[in-house]
Parts: structure tokens; C-alpha cells; sequence
């Protein structure tokens, strides 16, 4: 499976389109983002959070299917019926954060970079989320408004495991 993915300039338009899409409707809720990244707007966060999820459908071959709204709090379901999310920083050495409201999902995925170009930082799988790894705030750029795990870069397996 690929570790760099590049988006052509239709799903790049897709990540743009329902990205805008998800600010809009979050902004009228007035919903507070969960990570605070004051480099990157709540709008620009969320068309690369749009664009992550399209890279991750293209590589695997998984089906996208934009979420607006009441989100559910995973973005693919995998042939096996587990549940994956996709996590993004634009960080070259960003690490994976994971909420509470995250653990919903048997899998997550980081991956680094922006649009048009992504690369899969790893995989990590529910059950090996450890307690020390419990943090208050995420380190340096990358800053939870909660608390979160925050996953060792270390501790991401490379490779597809479903």
C-alpha cells in the first residue's frame, strides 16, 4: 500500500467543497473544534480533514462518504465491520492525537501533510492505546483545547493490519 498519496485536482475540489460544508454547519452550532491550531483556520482544518479522509478512500479503496452535521464519530467503516478514523496534521513529525469521544473506533489512522499531498505517519489499533500515553495537551504546535492521548510516533505500525 502507498505511504504518499497525492489528490487530483477533483478531489482536491471534493475536500474544498465538503470541507466548507462542515465549518458552515459547525459555525452555526457553535461548536468548539477539539484541537487548537492557531496556524489553521477552523475552515482550512476541516477541507484537510476532508482531503485526509479522500486520500485514505483512494488508497485503500474504501467507499468516502462526506459526513455534514451530526458527525458520527468515524469515517470508514472496514470490510471487516470495524470502525477507522482518519487523524491529520500538517506537521512533519505531528503526532497522533485521540480524544475520548474518538474511542468509538477500532482503528486510527495519522497521516501528515496538506492538500494536494499526504503521507501515512501509521496505523494504531484501539486496544493498544496505553494509559501513560494520556496527556492534558498535545506538545509544541499541535494543542488540545482537552485532554487526549497522544500517541508516540513509535508506536504507529506502518502497514495495513484489517
Amino acid at each position: 500500500m502507498p505511504n504518499r498519496i497525492i489528490l487530483d485536482l477533483r478531489e482536491v475540489n471534493m475536500a474544498i467543497k465538503y470541507g466548507k460544508q462542515r465549518c458552515d454547519y459547525a459555525k452555526n452550532k457553535a461548536w468548539r473544534r477539539p484541537f487548537d491550531n492557531p496556524n489553521e483556520s477552523r475552515e482550512e482544518g476541516d477541507i484537510q480533514g476532508c482531503g485526509a479522509e479522500i486520500a485514505i478512500a483512494q488508497a485503500y479503496g474504501l467507499e468516502w462518504k462526506p459526513t455534514i452535521g451530526e458527525l458520527p464519530h468515524y469515517d470508514f467503516v472496514l470490510p471487516n465491520g470495524e470502525l477507522l478514523q482518519v487523524k491529520r496534521t500538517k506537521y512533519g513529525e505531528g503526532k497522533l492525537l485521540i480524544t475520548e469521544r474518538d474511542l468509538t473506533c477500532h482503528w486510527y489512522v495519522c497521516l501528515r501533510g496538506v492538500i494536494p499531498e499526504f503521507t501515512i505517519a501509521g496505523f494504531i489499533e484501539r486496544r493498544r492505546i496505553r494509559p501513560e500515553w494520556w496527556g492534558e495537551k498535545g506538545q509544541g504546535r499541535e494543542r488540545s483545547l482537552q485532554a487526549c492521548w497522544v500517541i508516540p510516533n513509535e508506536s504507529l505500525v506502518r502497514g495495513w493490519w484489517w
